[in-house]
């Protein structure tokens, strides 16, 4: 396990189903259909049971585009982070298939969603409510990609490479939280 100034990081793995269990992550999903005991159980659709600012780095891939009130989780997840701590968040680009394919997806995501959960974001000195103003949270992304599949059936038809990787895949960001 990662080593910081001689105390053990803190990271968790969340909604790692059965195909995703990490070495050095606390793993956990709401479905642990094989009994695994590397696997502990969560409900991301609660309040995490975790203390305010104990965790250095969550990962969670293929998982916020199932939870109903995705808001709350970011908001939890930022409350359990500690100062400087990162979220690393894989999701289903709204433009690819894949993102409407699956009947159990129930949120689509872009890429300037993830601006909205910093307080710093221009959108907010418009707003003179405030209600939005980050969400209670302050995440500052640290990166943002996409990762596209190939889809050789978009060759057949000559579609440029960049509309492609508009057309599919994932999107993969870093925030870390800035407390």
């Amino acid at each position: 396990m990662e080593q910081e100034l001689g105390a053990t990081k803190v990271r968790f793995n969340f909604g790692c189903g059965t195909q995703e269990i990490l070495e050095g992550y606390r793993n956990f999903d709401f479905n642990n259909v094989n009994n695994d005991p590397r696997v502990d159980f969560i409900d991301l659709e609660k309040p995490l049971p975790f203390e305010d600012n104990s965790v250095d780095e969550i990962r969670i891939w293929g998982t916020l585009e199932h939870i109903n009130n995705w808001i709350q989780l970011m908001q939890e997840m930022y409350r359990i982070l500690k100062p400087d701590g990162i979220v690393d968040i894989r999701v289903p680009n709204y433009a690819c298939r894949d993102a409407y394919t699956d009947p159990s997806h129930v949120n689509f995501f872009n890429c300037e969603v993830w601006h909205y959960f910093n307080k710093d974001y221009p959108a907010w000195k418009h707003n003179q409510s405030g209600y939005y103003e980050g969400y209670g949270c302050n995440f500052k992304i640290q990166s943002l990609k996409r990762a596209s599949k190939k889809f050789n059936i978009f060759r057949k038809f000559r579609i440029p490479a960049e509309a492609i990787e508009w057309l599919s895949g994932d999107l993969i960001v870093k925030l870390r939280a800035a407390k």
